[in-house]
């Protein structure tokens, strides 16, 4: 029974007993404040080069009001709607100065970054009926930082999916408005900084890693790339990939991993991060923020994309099968080298006459591989079974994600 209610149980008995309780109450927040850890919010930004946005995050960048851009054509201001689902929010170990800075303060700066959006599209046969799926990604992270050094402390990267089928595939105005309720409202039943709030709010800045960990490498096989380079560009698929399994292994295995090295600007050498710091841009400027030193590096190969197709009569089964490395190491060597692969739950029935876009389901089964290839990485220890069907060819599997974990995670 929460104190609130135990006060108006009793305030009939005891008319005193209320004003001493809220006097406990007042003493009791004032302490739990104290506790916390104090930061301020330094806005919404958009990671990478500003002038690359309409390839980065093309819908989303329109709700930035800064010099540059009129945020009040496009009907909304990204930084309100952060506000306005923070200041209701309380997090379990921060308090958050919800005024924004004008003036240089001493502290740690709290504040979102935007890394990129993703639209994939493909045509579906539901109930005999033709439409379109649309599935949204939006990725970002929950960035601390020093105000003066820009020396970013903490980063945990969040991503947003969301999924519906349209009748037609969506013009740029459709997706806008779905990128902007996600941002905005609730509208769509998901809201980017409710789920921002939601992964992070446990975060604790008095507990920070001795040790960091990077993804500093995707490569793609020929295969692999002369399938997604009908769909987009190499470079854009490799920093959604990254993305994602950065974000996996902070939220699987707890990993304290820097915003990964992977960007999609061939004018930036297609990195994310450039000599150790990340540009962002705000409403009010553009910041470079210095990312601490990563000791150990993950990469990943994606070596095969491969489909499998068997007809009876009026259905047929297609699987959409990955074949991956995963690649954990230190400057001097590495440490963890796992194939794994993917190939019959990657499989699904449907009628004959339907047709699958292979650029738009071999990804999907990537990314479910890579969250569960995370999952192994976890406090609690690789599954036996899991790995004995999606590890095989590598026999001391298990031993290799200890170890890996054991040396490039629980580094607190």
């Amino acid at each position: 029974m929460t104190r609130r209610t135990w006060s108006r149980s009793y305030s009939r008995l005891f008319p005193v007993l209320p004003v001493f309780l809220l006097f406990l109450c007042l003493i009791h927040t004032e302490s739990a404040s104290a506790d916390k850890f104090n930061v301020y919010w330094g806005g919404v930004g958009f990671t990478g080069t500003w002038v690359d946005r309409d390839q980065l995050y093309p819908f989303s960048s329109r709700l930035l009001c800064n010099p540059q851009n009129d945020c009040k054509a496009w009907g909304g201001n990204i930084d309100e709607m952060a506000r306005d689902r923070l200041a209701s929010k309380n997090f379990d170990n921060i308090h958050i100065d919800l005024n924004m800075i004008e003036d240089e303060v001493e502290g740690i700066i709290m504040a979102v970054g935007i890394t990129s959006e993703i639209l994939g599209v493909t045509k579906d046969i539901v109930n005999k009926r033709e439409t379109f799926q649309h599935v949204f990604r939006i990725f970002g992270s929950l960035m601390f930082y020093e105000f003066y050094s820009g020396k970013m402390i903490k980063s945990v990267p969040i991503i947003i999916r969301y999924t519906t089928h349209l009748d037609a595939p969506a013009n740029d105005n459709e997706k806008f408005d779905i990128i902007k309720n996600i941002l905005g409202s609730d509208s769509l039943g998901i809201n980017f900084f409710d789920i921002m709030y939601q992964q992070t709010k446990s975060v604790n800045l008095a507990i920070l890693p001795s040790k960091y960990t990077q993804i500093t490498e995707i490569i793609l096989s020929e295969n692999v790339s002369d399938i997604m380079t009908k769909r987009l560009k190499l470079n854009n698929f490799k920093m959604q990939v990254a993305q994602i399994m950065e974000a996996e292994f902070v939220a699987r295995a707890d990993g304290p991993l820097i915003p990964s090295a992977i960007g999609l600007i061939p004018s930036a050498t297609g990195r994310n991060v450039i000599e150790g710091k990340i540009k962002a841009t705000f409403s009010d400027a553009e910041r470079e923020l210095t990312l601490p030193e990563a000791t150990f590096n993950i990469g990943l190969d994606v070596r095969l994309f491969k489909k499998f197709e068997k007809i009876k009569g009026p259905q047929k089964t297609v699987c959409h099968a990955v074949a991956v490395t995963l690649r954990l190491a230190d400057e001097m060597d590495e440490f963890t080298n796992v194939k794994f692969s993917r190939v019959k739950d990657s499989c699904g029935i449907a009628s004959v006459d339907q047709v699958f876009d292979p650029t738009f389901y071999f990804p999907e089964t990537l990314f479910t591989l890579i969250q569960n290839i995370t999952k192994q990485f976890s406090k609690s220890g690789p599954n036996k079974d899991w790995l004995a069907t999606h590890a095989r060819k590598t026999p001391d599997a298990m031993g290799q994600i200890i170890r890996g974990r054991k040396t490039a995670f629980e580094v607190w």
